[in-house]
């Protein structure tokens, strides 16, 4: 498995180059995303998934393709493999269900990686959880409520989680432990 660094290292680097040729960066979400925002300590993932923070995404995505294929990455559709290194990055569409004011930039080396925001991420990892029965996300949501309690915005949580029943039970129940 790859380190949270050496991940870290090559969204950075997929960003640099991005913004230098006039593409917007990716976002990086999912369980990448909790494991760049604990820097590993909860969370490792096997690959890295990103999406795209406009609703207009295509070239966005060409590019990213472009510069994955020149750096030795296979594949089609969304999914990307190194296969020296055995790297996988998956290429989401447009970043739903996230509020863009609150995707966060992280400052690596010298580099700058884009995460969505923790409340978002936490909303997205109870809704797999719910929806597609990964009980692993239903704690790795109550490990980041725990890590981050003190700098939650809660009012943000529950108006996002308000028109999903199931989901807003969930939340209820795992802030009232």
């Amino acid at each position: 498995m790859w380190t949270t660094e050496a991940k870290l290292e090559l969204i950075g680097k997929l960003n640099r180059r991005l913004l230098k040729e006039g593409f917007s960066p990716v976002v990086v979400v999912g369980g990448s995303a909790a494991e760049f925002w604990t820097f590993g300590e909860l969370y490792k993932s096997e690959d890295i998934d990103i999406a795209f923070p406009t609703v207009v995404y295509t070239e966005n995505r060409q590019k990213a393709i472009e510069v994955l294929r020149d750096w030795g990455f296979e594949g089609k559709g969304r999914t990307f493999i190194h296969p020296k290194k055995n790297y996988v990055i998956d290429l989401l569409g447009y970043l739903e269900n996230a509020d863009r004011e609150r995707i966060r930039k992280i400052e690596y080396k010298d580099y700058e990686i884009w995460v969505i925001g923790i409340e978002d991420l936490i909303l997205d990892r109870l809704r797999s959880c719910i929806y597609w029965n990964w009980t692993k996300d239903c704690e790795l949501a109550r490990g980041l409520i725990a890590i981050f309690k003190e700098k939650l915005d809660y009012k943000y949580l529950k108006a996002a989680a308000n028109d999903e029943k199931e989901l807003n039970e969930m939340l209820d129940s795992i802030l009232s432990d």
